[in-house]
């Protein structure tokens, strides 16, 4: 006898046996005499084919339970059993992250190839812009672009009439003159077309040399440096050839204290 609650008056055996009589032979009798009715779909057995009726093959042996049913339950104690399984190797961790840090690595070194350079201030030539020891960014491009503007501080390659035997570092100046501007020099300030250069660069602008006037011919820049007493620039070595021009210096960097665009 098994444990437990009941409800309702007992019924004997037998007489359950006849009013319910075994699912076979229900079966055998309904297909002899071929009125087999198809019951309601009871969604919570299972899979169900045609009108409502469990199909006996989608039934898991010993569990009772549609086999679907049956396979996800026995899926998800497995991977209970064993959570591991779920987790990746350690080995393949290590793989990833030396990937990742690898095409960091891979892709600034062709950011700084192919847009951007640092440079070291070495002179007082570009006082009070840029000092001693002023770090700056330069933009590659725009040597390439080639639309430069007045007021535009470029790097570029040491002119034949600078180098020395032991110095052939790039210079960095400010365009002051344009492809077909006229640039002069008098009364200590610089006049491009015959009109005063405005200079909104400076707090207080610089006397100048005189020199000029001076046609800027195609595909070439006049440049200055800022501290006008201290600079070797165009007044020394001429026009200066776009093509020897490194990029355009947009960003001081350091010190952090002095950090402003150029």
């Amino acid at each position: 006898m098994v444990e437990g609650l009941t409800y309702g008056a007992a019924v004997p055996s037998s007489a359950t046996d006849a009013a319910h009589p075994a699912p076979a032979d229900a079966l055998r009798s309904a297909l002899a005499a071929d009125t087999l009715s198809a019951p309601a779909a009871d969604t919570a057995s299972g899979p169900v084919h045609g009108a409502g009726l469990v199909d006996p093959t989608d039934v898991a042996a010993g569990t009772g339970m549609p086999r679907p049913a049956a396979e996800a339950a026995a899926g998800a104690a497995s991977v209970a059993r064993h959570p591991r399984a779920l987790r990746k190797p350690f080995s393949l961790d290590v793989l990833e992250w030396i990937g990742l840090i690898a095409g960091a690595l891979l892709v600034a070194l062709v950011v700084k190839a192919m847009l951007f350079q640092a440079y070291v201030i070495p002179s007082r030539s570009m006082e009070p812009t840029l000092r001693i020891g002023n770090r700056v960014l330069v933009f590659k491009l725009s040597s390439r672009l080639g639309n430069y503007e007045r007021g535009d501080v470029v790097v570029f390659a040491r002119p034949d009439a600078l180098k020395g035997a032991d110095d052939d570092s790039d210079l960095i100046k400010r365009v002051i003159g344009l492809p077909g501007d006229v640039v002069d020099g008098r009364k200590g300030r610089v006049y491009v077309n015959g009109r005063l250069l405005a200079e909104p660069w400076f707090e207080v602008v610089p006397l100048t040399s005189d020199f000029g006037p001076m046609t800027v011919p195609d595909g070439a820049l006049w440049v200055m440096g800022d501290n006008r007493g201290n600079s070797q620039d165009s007044r020394v070595f001429g026009f200066l050839d776009q093509s020897a021009v490194r990029g355009e210096a947009f960003l001081r960097w350091w010190p952090i204290s002095r950090f402003a665009g150029l």
